[in-house]
């Protein structure tokens, strides 16, 4: 009977809708050794959402393209997992796009390599940036978790080609940009020193 009752719940959302949001970090002057970088963070719905988001990550010589990807991940999981934590009774699946493949790869596939061998390169080096992928994965698990309740599949995480046209991921640069052009929008600070 429960068995039945979920089949029909999950029939039940088969037909809502896919929301497709794109994320990207940049950071200005990223191959200069011992400069001061600037960092930002685009999240991107669509055509004047609300939801669109432009984040300053800061300036320092401690962060990097890869520091920004991730953190430009970790604030999209972040607003899916608020988002339905608001509107449960407003459900629809999400689909994160990158044109970060270390970004995706990190939480998607390295990450098993990197637990089991206690957060360690396989040279023995300890993994950059593994708070930010940690706090991912955390985040991927309770979105999937509540995805797993009302009968949707995983959250899917797409790699797109960066700079070549695609909308949705030229928005989200325009937004990691902006935030570090202007040295504004909502300023967010997860450094990890790693």
């Amino acid at each position: 009977m429960v068995e039945c009752y979920w089949l029909e719940y999950a029939k039940k959302y088969d037909e809502y809708r896919t929301i497709i949001i794109y994320v990207d970090g940049a950071c200005s002057g990223n191959n200069q050794r011992g400069a001061n970088r600037w960092a930002g963070a685009g999240v991107f719905y669509g055509p004047n959402d609300h939801r669109n988001k432009s984040c300053y990550l800061g300036c320092g010589p401690h962060l990097t393209n890869q520091y920004a990807e991730l953190t430009a991940m970790k604030i999209g999981l972040t607003c899916i997992l608020d988002e339905w934590n608001k509107n449960h009774n407003e459900l629809y699946r999400v689909e994160i796009r990158s044109d970060s493949r270390y970004a995706i790869n990190c939480v998607t596939k390295w990450w098993k390599s990197w637990e089991h061998r206690g957060w360690v390169t396989s040279v023995g080096n300890p993994v950059a940036n593994q708070e930010l992928i940690r706090d991912c994965l955390d985040l991927i698990d309770d979105i999937n978790s509540n995805y797993e309740d009302v009968g949707f599949e995983n959250l899917e995480i797409n790699w797109v080609q960066g700079h070549s046209g695609v909308y949705g991921n030229e928005m989200a640069d325009d937004l990691a940009n902006e935030a570090i052009d202007n040295e504004s929008g909502d300023t967010i600070y997860y450094y990890n020193y790693n």
